[in-house]
């Protein structure tokens, strides 16, 4: 169930993800992905080695798709998998469950699909 809830945020994300370069750090973060450089500090490190691993052989199959909508959409995928690392933590301490319990599991993707669709985290989601 839990993945249903996902991929529906996921599809959410991607349709409203921006295409291009936006305001803020995103031409900052996109040319720092691209080049496998540093950003202004904090540089952000792990998330600009990750989206560089991922994003250039994407960029490089796909061309013609701007390389700062490949970022975009990189950020959503690590909303996404924050999202699920979130709900397996839960899940670990949810002992009602092993009682039997529904209730619990349907708060507990009902709180995911929350979070996902929060404003604040959408926001962040859909550009780099």
């Amino acid at each position: 169930m839990i993945y249903i809830v996902l991929f529906f945020i996921q599809i959410f994300y991607f349709i409203t993800t921006c295409r291009t370069i936006f305001v803020g750090d995103v031409a900052e973060l996109s040319a720092a992905i691209y080049c496998n450089g540093v950003a202004h500090p904090p540089g952000y490190p792990l998330y600009t080695i990750i989206g560089f691993i991922v994003c250039r052989p994407i960029h490089s199959l796909l061309p013609e798709v701007e390389f700062a909508f490949i970022t975009n959409l990189f950020s959503g995928v690590i909303a996404i998998s924050g999202l699920y690392v979130f709900y397996r933590s839960i899940k670990l301490f949810d002992f009602s469950e092993k009682i039997g319990g529904l209730n619990s599991s349907l708060s507990m993707l009902f709180t995911i699909l929350a979070l996902g669709l929060s404003q604040t985290l959408w926001e962040q989601s859909i550009i780099t």
